[in-house]
């Protein structure tokens, strides 16, 4: 998705949501679910009360804010099922002049159920990144690429650790090393296997973002047709994919 025309805004959602969980958040994107005027993202604060983001990430904060509000009757689009805004989360360079442009929209009666322009605030949400950091996630080669993709590659590479210790220790165990040997052989063994899985990770995410994927199609494409479809189709529900309107 991030190499799409808009792919910087899924790039957002992403990394706003990757700073949340790293920050201890119970974050989670929901917004693949395309349905409509429905939120981006989603928090699970401690309290138990849940907090709706909708995530607007165009050039200038005029046109973040505007995309929030429906062409037709000029009123705010997103709102939760107890009729109340949901929060809009907009570049972070662009909050201050985003407020300003939100709190001028319930000036005019354009927030269903809001009358105070102070609440503006509350409505706007600060994100984790600029405009042109979002920008720069969907490229390859530049810091700001790499360190989301080392971020995203960290934590996939703690749970492969974690996961490959467990399973060493208990084989170092069974063959009969004493726990000293066997925690030793385990973590050596663990940090092998996280350092590979965060090398791949990145590498492959970085290559991702790259023309590769579509310079390789057509090798793809023609190795999928030899192997047919009932066993392309197999090899894809191996790795999760689902395939039904394939």
């Amino acid at each position: 998705k991030f190499n799409y025309a808009k792919g910087h805004g899924f790039a957002a959602e992403r990394g706003n949501n990757l700073a949340d969980v790293l920050k201890g958040k119970n974050a989670t994107v929901v917004g693949d679910d395309n349905a409509k005027n429905g939120p981006d993202r989603k928090i699970i604060n401690r309290n138990g009360e849940v907090t709706l983001i909708q995530d607007k990430h165009y050039s200038n904060a005029s046109r973040s804010v505007s995309a929030a509000f429906d062409e037709e009757t000029g009123l705010y689009r997103y709102m939760d099922g107890d009729g109340k805004p949901m929060q809009l989360e907009v570049p972070a360079d662009q909050y201050d002049k985003a407020v300003e442009a939100m709190a001028k929209r319930i000036e005019e009666g354009k927030v269903p159920g809001v009358t105070d322009p102070n609440e503006a605030s509350n409505i706007v949400r600060k994100g984790k990144l600029t405009y042109q950091q979002a920008v720069n996630i969907t490229k390859a080669g530049n810091i700001d690429s790499l360190k989301y993709d080392a971020k995203n590659g960290t934590i996939v590479a703690l749970s492969a650790m974690g996961i490959s210790f467990v399973l060493d220790f208990a084989l170092c165990k069974f063959n009969g090393l004493d726990n000293k040997e066997a925690l030793k052989e385990a973590s050596l063994n663990g940090l092998k296997t996280g350092g590979y899985v965060f090398a791949t990770y990145v590498i492959s995410s970085q290559l991702a973002k790259t023309g590769l994927p579509a310079a390789m199609a057509p090798m793809t494409d023609a190795i999928a047709n030899n192997l047919g479809k009932g066993l392309s189709e197999a090899i894809l529900q191996i790795y999760g994919v689902e395939t039904a309107e394939l």
